[in-house]
Protein backbone atom coordinates (compact mmCIF):
# COMPACT_ATOMS: atom_id res chain seq x y z
CA UNK A 1 0.00 0.00 0.00
CA UNK A 2 1.22 3.60 -0.65
CA UNK A 3 0.15 6.23 1.76
CA UNK A 4 0.33 9.98 0.78
CA UNK A 5 -0.46 12.39 3.67
CA UNK A 6 -0.15 16.33 3.64
CA UNK A 7 -0.57 18.87 6.87
CA UNK A 8 -0.97 22.01 7.15
CA UNK A 9 -0.41 23.79 10.67
CA UNK A 10 -0.90 27.81 11.04
CA UNK A 11 1.36 29.95 13.49
CA UNK A 12 -1.63 29.49 16.40
CA UNK A 13 -1.26 25.68 16.36
CA UNK A 14 -4.59 24.58 14.06
CA UNK A 15 -3.64 22.05 12.03
CA UNK A 16 -5.37 20.17 8.76
CA UNK A 17 -4.24 17.17 7.95
CA UNK A 18 -5.23 14.55 4.84
CA UNK A 19 -4.07 10.51 4.30
CA UNK A 20 -5.28 8.98 0.76
CA UNK A 21 -3.81 5.44 0.37
CA UNK A 22 -3.86 3.44 -2.38
CA UNK A 23 -2.71 -0.25 -3.49
CA UNK A 24 0.65 -0.18 -5.43
CA UNK A 25 -0.89 -2.50 -7.81
CA UNK A 26 -3.54 0.64 -8.74
CA UNK A 27 -0.26 2.31 -10.47
CA UNK A 28 -1.43 6.00 -9.60
CA UNK A 29 -2.95 7.54 -6.70
CA UNK A 30 -5.19 10.93 -7.25
CA UNK A 31 -5.79 13.36 -4.54
CA UNK A 32 -8.82 15.25 -4.93
CA UNK A 33 -8.43 18.89 -5.18
CA UNK A 34 -11.28 19.44 -2.72
CA UNK A 35 -9.36 17.61 -0.60
CA UNK A 36 -6.11 19.59 -1.04
CA UNK A 37 -8.63 22.71 -0.48
CA UNK A 38 -9.14 21.94 2.94
CA UNK A 39 -5.01 22.64 3.32
CA UNK A 40 -4.58 26.54 3.97
CA UNK A 41 -2.27 28.44 1.40
CA UNK A 42 0.99 29.56 2.41
CA UNK A 43 1.22 32.42 4.54
CA UNK A 44 5.25 32.63 5.43
CA UNK A 45 4.29 31.47 8.59
CA UNK A 46 2.68 28.25 7.95
CA UNK A 47 4.60 24.60 8.43
CA UNK A 48 3.44 22.33 5.95
CA UNK A 49 4.73 18.92 4.87
CA UNK A 50 4.06 16.17 2.37
CA UNK A 51 4.91 12.40 3.00
CA UNK A 52 4.68 9.84 0.42
CA UNK A 53 4.67 6.49 2.60
CA UNK A 54 5.10 2.38 1.34
CA UNK A 55 3.31 0.70 3.95
CA UNK A 56 3.06 -2.65 4.63
CA UNK A 57 0.50 -4.27 7.31
CA UNK A 58 -0.66 -7.80 7.87
CA UNK A 59 -2.54 -9.73 10.13
CA UNK A 60 -1.55 -11.79 12.41
CA UNK A 61 -2.79 -14.48 14.90
CA UNK A 62 -1.71 -14.57 18.93
CA UNK A 63 -3.18 -15.89 21.60
CA UNK A 64 -4.85 -13.42 23.92
CA UNK A 65 -5.15 -10.95 21.32
CA UNK A 66 -8.67 -9.99 19.66
CA UNK A 67 -6.74 -7.91 16.79
CA UNK A 68 -3.08 -7.92 15.88
CA UNK A 69 -1.45 -6.65 12.85
CA UNK A 70 2.46 -6.11 12.42
CA UNK A 71 3.51 -3.12 9.68
CA UNK A 72 6.39 -1.72 8.10
CA UNK A 73 7.35 1.41 6.20
CA UNK A 74 9.45 3.53 4.92
CA UNK A 75 9.08 7.10 3.64
CA UNK A 76 9.97 10.42 2.66
CA UNK A 77 8.98 13.96 4.05
CA UNK A 78 9.13 16.97 2.41
CA UNK A 79 8.17 20.38 3.42
CA UNK A 80 6.16 22.22 1.30
CA UNK A 81 4.19 25.45 0.15
CA UNK A 82 0.36 25.00 -0.53
CA UNK A 83 -0.57 27.65 -3.49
Amino acid sequence: MVSVAAAATLAGGVTAAIECNAEVSAGQLTIPSWVLLSLAPYDGKLISTLVLEDLLRKPFAAPGLDVSTISWSTGYSVGVKWQ
